[in-house]
């Protein structure tokens, strides 16, 4: 049933593509069918591509792969027809995150570093920034990089939330995981303590 789901919307993209870039001449009001056409084409490829069913069922899956590169597509688009939108950023960060739900971290680590760059004065660089140190520490395990940006997370956003987790990671980053066990069991055992 879910499978059937995927094919529908894989043919609505593809619907959605030939709308939209199959169409000829130009002007303000193509160019703003196009914006809302696109915004809408994303809104509902990351709707179905945040579907934890999905996620577990099709992570593999090659239509699940066409649809993440079908929204890859549109908001690269997006980016490139307007990239000055308010809105252009947030669409970004949510294709970032989407591709590291489907363990695409190097594409979400490269689109985040250029989101970063480009959008200074967005709203949620600093929780951008700190995925990239994030993915970097945990996943790509390349303790410099991770280092580097919850540094700068720190340096740039200090009173934020981020900076805060940033502050921790970095108290903990070389710790041997095995000694972070530790850590955590004594401190659990000594709450149990104090509580009786």
């Amino acid at each position: 049933m879910q499978l059937h789901k995927i094919s529908t919307v894989s043919v609505v993209i593809l619907l959605i593509y030939i709308l939209i870039f199959s169409g000829c001449g130009g002007g303000n009001n193509r160019k703003e069918m196009t914006k809302d056409t696109l915004l809408s084409s994303i809104n509902k490829l990351v709707d179905v591509l945040n579907s934890d069913t999905l996620i577990a069922i099709h992570l593999n899956n090659k239509e699940t792969r066409e649809l993440l590169d079908s929204l890859n597509g549109l908001c690269l688009r997006y980016w490139a027809y307007f990239p000055g939108d308010s809105q252009t950023a947030d669409i970004l960060y949510s294709l970032a995150k989407i591709q590291t739900k489907f363990l695409k971290y190097d594409e979400a680590v490269s689109l985040l570093t250029k989101v970063t760059d480009r959008y200074r004065g967005w709203g949620k660089r600093d929780e951008a920034l700190l995925m990239i140190a994030f993915i970097y520490d945990n996943i790509l395990k390349n303790k410099v990089e991770a280092k580097k940006y919850y540094q700068l997370v720190i340096e740039e956003y200090p009173e934020s939330r981020s900076a805060q987790i940033a502050a921790q990671a970095l108290k903990i980053i070389d710790v041997p995981e095995e000694e972070l066990v530790k850590q955590i069991t004594a401190s659990g055992s000594e709450q149990e303590h104090a509580k009786k």
